[in-house]
């Protein structure tokens, strides 16, 4: 895909769209329309602002206390093709409302005795997009020159010598247990499965993967993903293949896992954080079967972008703050400090956090999420993302192939000691955008290249999302071998001392 003008850079969220959160009594679940017609206030903003609703979603308490919370996502009436300065005035009514609606809240013009508007935020974009949350793919994929057959044994064998050095005894068991391991990302376009079922693609690779690959659409989760121009952010080519790459490098380190693929992104890598909501309440809470979860995603946009973007969006501007360091033995960490943004990312943050919560009190899930790749030549190294950052989800940053930390990785966690870093591939010392073609990270990849040239069925690569994909591996091998979550993740930990901020687990 060749770059277009009319993209328009550094947008952060659904043009338009407004989630609104309310607590209310678990007996009101089902009566939200109703509720909000009866608060004058409440449905004179809606009224007037010509809001309709796209959906109304309930979520229970997290530990089962006697308030509900439901997010009611709403739009803003659009033209049918709006063109770019029609979507700027979106987002700047967007804008407007949101502070409207913040001091509504603060003075309680909204609450009344049934229903109670607790936040109000965009519904930001997430995902593996660069430029877009200015945190995608390390670098573009460029062909590796092999066949899909010839990827196996190279992982397997870079794979069992991690293994081994983890714990050879639980490599040698025989009894084995199902591991099941769901990849939030993006899914293979027609095009794609074209490629794979075509016959110079037939391999016993893609056949073994396919057979343990299931996919979930974004219509299966109740999810409308972004699909048009404005919605690229800057993002100027197709990554369609990015999950199926992910799943392939699980399934090259623990073939006896189930994997499931659920599209949380659309074929560029842009989602939502409602999709990525979407996603995660998909998956089973209540399974007896070991369950690791990828998250191969970034979320939150940096404060200083926004106001780039949006100069006149006077509280984020005057809420800004001088980032303050944290020491971690000899390095330093710089964290964003602005409430503005923070307080309207949070309600949004909080759901999405309260499930991540509800997720790891099942001793059988592990939670696995990229770092980001915000990391530039000769800049200090960026903090980790959400939902890396999130406490009990294992962030993982990126090494390249000399075991250094990767040049566009962030650190792997907050704080750094709870993070772990593997092999993400090597970007190209000449041209960094893209890939090395000897050193990136090696899978299989279907769709065309950014330049149009067709895949000859696998792909070399670069980012923290990677790596996280060999972690979720490593950790179903482990558990597929006979190990429980827990033995499994600490002795990924114990790899190395931590006497730094990333513990090497495994490289290429």
């Amino acid at each position: 895909m060749q770059p277009q003008d009319n993209i328009e850079q550094y947008e952060f969220f659904t043009p338009g769209e407004i989630c609104f959160f309310f607590e209310h009594e678990p007996k009101y679940a089902d009566h939200i329309d109703d509720l909000m017609r009866r608060n004058r206030s409440l449905w004179r903003l809606f009224d007037d602002a010509g809001f309709r609703c796209y959906d109304v979603t309930s979520y229970d308490s997290a530990d089962g206390e006697q308030a509900t919370y439901s997010l009611v996502r709403a739009q803003l009436p659009a033209p049918p093709a709006p063109d770019d300065g029609q979507l700027r005035s979106l987002n700047s009514q967007v804008i407007d409302l949101l502070d409207e609606t913040l001091n509504g809240i603060q003075e309680q013009r909204f609450g009344d005795s049934a229903l109670r508007l607790t936040g109000v935020t965009p519904n930001w974009y997430s995902g593996a997009a660069q430029r877009l949350i200015d945190g995608g793919p390390g670098a573009e994929p460029v062909d590796a020159n092999l066949k899909p057959d010839n990827l196996q044994p190279m992982r397997a064998a870079a794979v069992a010598k991690a293994v081994s050095r983890l714990g050879s005894a639980y490599e040698q068991q025989t009894q084995t247990c199902d591991v099941d391991v769901y990849v939030l990302d993006s899914i293979p376009l027609a095009d794609s499965w074209k490629t794979a079922l075509a016959p110079e693609h037939q391999s016993d690779y893609l056949r073994d993967l396919l057979r343990k690959l299931s996919i979930q659409t974004a219509s299966d989760l109740g999810v409308v993903l972004p699909d048009s121009h404005h919605e690229i952010a800057g993002h100027l080519y197709e990554m369609s293949d990015h999950g199926l790459f992910i799943a392939g490098l699980i399934h090259d380190a623990a073939p006896e896992a189930n994997i499931y693929l659920l599209e949380v992104l659309n074929k560029f890598g842009v989602g939502t954080m409602t999709s990525l909501l979407a996603g995660l309440n998909a998956i089973p809470t209540r399974t007896e079967r070991p369950t690791i979860i990828n998250c191969s995603l970034m979320m939150s946009a940096r404060s200083s972008m926004l106001i780039q973007k949006f100069p006149n969006w006077k509280r984020l501007r005057d809420a800004e703050m001088n980032p303050r360091a944290r020491q971690f033995g000899d390095k330093e960490q710089r964290l964003p400090q602005n409430r503005y943004l923070a307080a309207l990312m949070q309600p949004l943050e909080k759901l999405i956090r309260r499930r991540v919560e509800i997720l790891n009190r099942n001793r059988c899930v592990r939670i696995v999420a990229a770092a980001g790749n915000d990391g530039r030549q000769g800049e200090a190294r960026p903090a980790a993302r959400y939902p890396a950052a999130f406490p009990d989800v294992i962030g993982v940053s990126a090494l390249d192939n000399r075991g250094k930390p990767a040049v566009y990785s962030n650190f792997a966690d907050n704080p750094l000691s709870d993070g772990v870093a593997t092999f993400g591939g090597a970007t190209d010392e000449v041209n960094s955008t893209q890939a090395d073609e000897i050193n990136g990270i090696a899978g299989v990849y279907l769709a065309a290249f950014p330049d149009g040239s067709p895949s000859s069925g696998t792909a070399r690569w670069a980012g923290t999302s990677f790596a996280a994909g060999v972690i979720s591996g490593l950790l179903a091998k482990l558990v597929a071998s006979g190990c429980d979550c827990d033995a499994a993740e600490h002795l990924l930990r114990s790899e190395s001392p931590y006497d730094r901020p990333d513990v090497v687990t495994a490289s290429q």
